[in-house]
């Protein structure tokens, strides 16, 4: 692959990524004069639009060359921060939100698909790790840099944060036209020519089922993403619950930030086999309950840890599902289990807003956190009882 189209990968996903408004989205919605129960049903709107839009996009993916999604997904995000901006109310926030999940399910699952393609077409497949990887610390960059000029928001205002991020989303459409097309070959694993699945997403799904490995990657992949990320909307609002100072939160989230950057940087010669990220899931089960009965430092510590784990964790999984898919369904596979993973952050925002107006936000990491915890412990004892079985 040459340097052009590498670069592009990696400067596309840094653009897409680099939004200053982000960071504070949560203080934001404040400043609007949404209330904790408010800004949750706005966190399940984007979790639910997400949600209804992942699969068919996902197919639309496999059918049509991925270019053709990533495309939209970008012009959609602009469509939404746009929306926002001009429409600081809870009407424009909702409408906002549900724009920015349709281009959130546009681009999940169709960029690795794209990627990995593009990678068999002008490289070899042995690249694909490495260079995913890269694409997804240039996204943590991103963010690094979003958290970086959020500290500044006593000089540039939240209304600035919002500008420079539309600034940043334009550039990155600029950007996505420039990606090469590919032309979609149907290929397994091991190279063969198979037919499409996605025609019917149950087919997908029997596959997913068949395979052993595949199933239970969706599933680690599917609780961490789900009640992690879920948790990552209210850190922000967690920061200002244990006492730093609104000008103090864009440093704390540039700290974290750069940690979760770090582990998005070493996870290429990392590898994290099934068990390990069984292991990891669990621990950051532990790390979260931790942040709930915890004062200000220790819990910013341990949820840098938290972040730095979940990177690896993320991208190894990823890319796990990426090797044990095949060209057929490698766009499919990845949104069912964003789409998964969506539907169970909509049913924890929708629990947050209907219940959690009364509940501090260090429940929401308390009660994440035994989920996340349990989890982790069911899968290690489920593979200890396999393993135990085919002795």
């Amino acid at each position: 692959m040459n340097n052009y189209i590498k670069y592009n990968f990696l400067l596309n996903r840094f653009l897409g990524d680099c939004l200053p408004i982000v960071p504070l989205f949560g203080v934001l919605l404040l400043e609007y004069g949404l209330s904790l129960s408010e800004i949750s049903l706005t966190l399940f709107v984007l979790a639910a639009s997400v949600m209804i839009f992942e699969i068919p996009t996902g197919v639309l993916a496999d059918k049509m060359p991925p270019k053709f999604s990533v495309v939209l997904s970008r012009v959609f995000k602009l469509c939404a921060f746009s929306i926002i901006l001009f429409f600081p109310n809870i009407i424009g926030v909702l409408a906002g939100v549900f724009v920015w999940g349709l281009a959130s399910a546009f681009d999940s699952g169709a960029f690795q698909s794209y990627l990995y393609q593009s990678v068999r077409k002008f490289g070899s497949t042995e690249d694909f790790n490495k260079l995913y990887a890269q694409t997804s610390t240039a996204s943590m960059v991103g963010l690094l840099i979003s958290a970086a000029i959020a500290t500044q928001v006593s000089i540039i205002g939240l209304y600035g944060l919002q500008v420079i991020s539309l600034v940043f989303l334009g550039l990155s459409v600029v950007s996505v036209f420039m990606y090469p097309m590919v032309e979609r070959v149907y290929l397994d694993t091991q190279g063969a020519n198979v037919t499409p699945l996605t025609k019917n997403s149950f087919k997908v799904l029997r596959y997913i089922l068949s395979n052993k490995a595949l199933f239970i990657l969706l599933i680690i992949g599917v609780l961490a993403g789900s009640v992690k990320g879920s948790l990552d909307e209210y850190v922000a609002i967690m920061l200002l619950e244990k006492g730093i100072g609104i000008v103090l939160i864009g440093y704390a989230l540039f700290g974290l930030e750069l940690v979760k950057s770090f582990g998005g940087f070493i996870t290429q010669w990392i590898p994290a086999g099934l068990n390990l990220q069984k292991i990891i899931l669990a621990c950051m089960g532990v790390g979260f309950v931790i942040i709930s009965i915890s004062n200000l430092w220790i819990a910013s510590g341990v949820f840098a840890l938290i972040l730095l784990f979940d990177s690896i964790l993320w991208i190894q999984n990823d890319i796990g599902i990426q090797h044990s898919s095949n060209d057929s369904n490698r766009a499919t596979t990845s949104s069912i289990k964003n789409f998964s993973t969506e539907l169970i952050s909509a049913t924890i925002f929708l629990f947050a807003w209907i219940f959690g107006g009364n509940l501090f936000v260090s429940s929401y990491f308390l009660i994440g956190g035994l989920i996340l915890f349990a989890a982790g412990i069911m899968l290690l004892t489920f593979q200890a009882k396999m393993n135990s079985l085919n002795q």
